[in-house]
Order: C-alpha cells, then structure tokens, then sequence
C-alpha cells in the first residue's frame, strides 16, 4: 500500500508528485524494496496490511470518481463535495 502521489500528463507518462511511504507485509519484498532510499518502505504484519488495504480502498473509493467526473486532482476532488464523500464512507464503513 502507498501513499506516493502521482499523475499521468500523457499517455505513458507519469510525474512522481509527492513523497509518501510504501508499507509491505512480505519480508522478501521488503528486504528488496528497501534499496531505495526514496520509497521510504515500512514493514507491518499481516493484520495491519489488511487495514491498511481496507482504508486505501475507502479513499479510492471516494477520491477516483471525483476525479474522474470532475477532471481533477486528489486535492481538488473534496471541497464543495464533502456530502458526497459522507454519503460514500457511510457506505463503505457499512461493509463486513
């Protein structure tokens, strides 16, 4: 799961936008991601993993449409929109 911020300007094109932190549950990707000084990778158990997926599913849940029908950026998805994003985390928090 990360948080790195990205954008595509074009097709194939992809510009970094923000720093964030990559956290992994495998040991051997893990030990392998962890060459790179810039990804900032963390390792955290099986359990929180999957927390961790669960939240990153809820913001995607939210923030994509809105992007998308509204052809903007993550910052740029939320404000006016805000019972919108309540009425879709309500929905997502009602799942087992």
């Amino acid at each position: 799961v990360t948080t790195h911020g990205c954008f595509e300007t074009q097709p194939f094109d992809v510009t970094h936008a923000g720093p964030g932190t990559l956290w992994v549950s495998d040991e051997e990707a893990f030990a392998t991601l962890s060459a790179s000084e810039t990804l900032n990778v963390v390792r955290v158990s099986e359990v929180e993993m999957k927390e961790r997926l669960w939240k990153k599913l809820a913001v995607s849940c939210v923030l994509n449409p809105l992007t998308a029908l509204h052809s903007c950026r993550n910052g740029e998805a939320l404000p006016g929109r805000e019972d919108v994003c309540r009425a879709v985390c309500a929905e997502i928090a009602s799942l087992d």
